[in-house]
């Protein structure tokens, strides 16, 4: 087994042992809310949590994708530079999530009003704290994965999943979708606590004193080649998930088509999860290896990659298929009549599974530009196929993620098998200590006593 193979079974070991907990948890937790709320409330508990991941992705998430690279390429290379980069993507974080938190409680009222909600205001409102702590907990994630510290960020999945579970039945029980929200927030609170300790530890380890407060136009190479394409990658699917959860609320079965949709992809998505944090991991280290040349290697670990990602996949999905009416039955009797919409969700996540295969080795040759395209060429196909055949309501958008993920897959394949053919683009995602972008940040670094 070579060298890579070995850190990727490491992580993919770590990175499954804590998801399978938070899953396990988080299934039993959404159980448990459903039971306790009912289809419709649950739909509300639902596009809630839906409209909290958009503005998530508004805040720059996905700038944990840009700390994973930077740090996987710079943490043995140039300890003082990679400090001052994950300061710059903290502080940015901190400064656009701040954006987004106050947008979400200006926009409160509109949304919820064209949701025919106007009762969720004080929940939509409610919900600008976790903006905060889910943004900052990305560029944490990432730190973590480039460090290549998987077993601490295994713990943590584990333990963030055993708390969410908790206070999201507890809020439910106790103040309905209200305390449910409520208990979110001081989940993902705990979660971002620990997750800080565990990163300050490992930087000191690794003798990396994280700057804060330094001019972010000394990084300006980084923030356009990885920062930017990343932050719009979530920009261009998120949006279009929430929209096509609105339209489904505003159909025929309203909130109660959302709640049972929801209950199915909660289940669509674990399928999902699985492959996706076993290959996951293997973006940084496909980064390490374009940037010591070794082209060979990144080849084999991407059909690897693959392999796993469909194996696990399908692994998961045929039992979620053939339980899917015991299983949606579990969240109550109003569920029941979602047992196609799970099994359709559960094909389109093994149709996912390899799309984010794909989607980790283009990023890190440094088709980051080009997957923001392929996001926004999913989010197009996913609202013309439901709008198409948006009176099935439920079913429809079940339909939709297939022929979306379908789409997109396609297109990545044929993107990735030109560029191993032609050897066009095989490279790192940015090379951070090409002469040209060390010359840049030069310009803007502050004068040595």
């Amino acid at each position: 087994m070579t060298t890579p193979r070995r850190r990727l079974a490491h992580a993919s070991f770590w990175t499954m042992a804590g998801t399978s907990v938070q899953l396990g948890a988080g299934m039993l937790g959404s159980i448990g809310a459903a039971r306790l709320l009912g289809a419709v409330r649950f739909g509300e508990l639902a596009i809630t949590r839906t409209t909290l991941l958009t503005f998530t992705l508004l805040s720059g998430a996905n700038l944990g994708v840009a700390a994973s690279r930077a740090i996987a390429e710079l943490r043995r290379t140039d300890a003082e530079r990679a400090g001052r980069v994950l300061g710059v993507l903290f502080d940015l974080s901190l400064i656009v999530s701040l954006v987004a938190a106050l947008l979400c409680l200006v926009l409160a009222v509109p949304i919820t009003r064209q949701l025919g909600m106007p009762h969720l205001t004080a929940v939509f409102a409610l919900i600008a704290p976790a903006v905060l702590f889910a943004s900052m907990g990305a560029v944490q994630i990432g730190a973590l994965n480039g460090f290549e510290a998987f077993a601490v960020g295994g713990w943590l999945l584990a333990a963030e999943g055993v708390l969410t579970a908790a206070l999201l039945v507890g809020g439910a029980y106790a103040d309905h979708v209200r305390g449910a929200v409520f208990g979110m927030i001081l989940a993902a609170a705990a979660a971002y606590i620990l997750r800080r300790r565990a990163l300050a530890a490992i930087c000191r380890a690794h003798g990396i004193v994280v700057r804060r407060g330094q001019r972010m136009t000394a990084e300006l190479p980084l923030l356009r080649t990885l920062v930017l394409p990343s932050a719009l990658f979530g920009l261009g699917t998120q949006p279009f998930a929430w929209l096509a959860r609105a339209l489904l609320a505003r159909g025929p079965d309203g909130l109660a088509a959302v709640g049972v949709f929801s209950a199915a992809y909660s289940w669509g998505a674990a399928v999902l999860m699985v492959p996706t944090q076993i290959t996951r991991p293997s973006m940084p280290i496909l980064t390490s290896l374009l940037a010591q040349g070794e082209t060979a290697n990144f080849k084999r670990l991407l059909r690897d990659m693959l392999l796993i990602a469909f194996g696990a996949g399908l692994l998961i999905a045929l039992p979620v298929v053939v339980f899917a009416r015991w299983i949606m039955g579990a969240y109550g009797s109003r569920f029941a009549s979602g047992a196609l919409v799970l099994c359709l969700l559960a094909l389109s996540s093994v149709l996912a599974s390899l799309s984010a295969a794909l989607r980790s080795a283009l990023v890190a040759s440094g088709d980051a530009w080009g997957q923001v395209l392929q996001s926004l060429l999913w989010g197009c196909a996913l609202i013309t196929t439901f709008f198409l055949a948006r009176r099935h309501g439920a079913l429809a958008l079940g339909i939709a993620y297939n022929v979306a993920f379908f789409v997109t897959l396609v297109s990545q394949a044929w993107i990735a098998a030109v560029m191993l053919k032609t050897g066009r683009r095989i490279r790192a995602a940015v090379n951070l200590s090409d002469p040209a972008v060390a010359e840049t940040t030069a310009l803007f670094e502050e004068p040595k006593a």
